[in-house]
């Protein structure tokens, strides 16, 4: 995966298909799902980038709120870690990291 841009915001779905603008970027249909689910899968894709930009943010401010909080005590709860973890690992997934 290149370091460049998504394609251009915003994308919708029509159908199962996913839009940037006027092109078509994904369709999200298989011959093992009914049309309901391609439908749905497909705004699932389109909310991608949206989601990606929230959970970028969320993080970042959820691990400053929780490290001011509990620095003065004995550290970040384990489940706390995890979030920050978890979260890690989707936008890296998200953006083509290892």
């Amino acid at each position: 995966m290149s370091n460049a841009p998504f394609s251009n915001w915003p994308w919708r779905a029509i159908g199962p298909a996913v839009f940037s603008l006027n092109d078509c970027i994904l369709v999200a249909d298989t011959d093992n799902v009914t049309e309901d689910v391609s439908e749905k899968n497909a705004c699932l894709a389109a909310a991608a980038p949206e989601l990606l930009a929230a959970l970028k943010q969320l993080r970042a401010d959820y691990e400053s709120i929780v490290r001011s909080e509990f620095e003065t005590r004995r550290g970040m709860p384990e489940s706390f870690a995890k979030d920050v973890a978890d979260a890690d690992a989707a936008i890296a997934k998200a953006e083509g990291k290892p």
